[in-house]
């Protein structure tokens, strides 16, 4: 049994015993059973700089619209530079 079926069995057992309140309670701890066991596979690298952004977000410092601005300028420009923004133009803002 996969650790996610393993889950996904506990949340079930559980929640049969209980009102819908707490099924939630169990679908929440089962999320969070999966995001740290997501958590714990990834390289050191990448642990790291998601313990730096989840501090910033717990003490109001990381401006979430900044960094979206930023990630949609990127990808506009990979798309641009992969020639693949055309067909999703209307005809009047063609590039070519």
């Amino acid at each position: 049994m996969t650790v996610l079926n393993q889950l996904n069995h506990e949340s079930s057992e559980s929640a049969k015993n209980t009102d819908i309140s707490l099924n939630c309670d169990a679908e929440n701890k089962a999320y969070e059973r999966i995001t740290a066991l997501a958590f714990c596979s990834l390289p050191s690298a990448r642990k790291k700089k998601v313990r730096e952004i989840r501090q910033q977000l717990i003490e109001g410092k990381y401006d979430i619209d900044k960094r979206l601005n930023i990630v949609l300028d990127r990808l506009i420009e990979d798309l641009i530079a992969e020639d693949r923004i055309d067909h999703l133009l209307p005809n009047s803002y063609q590039l070519k």
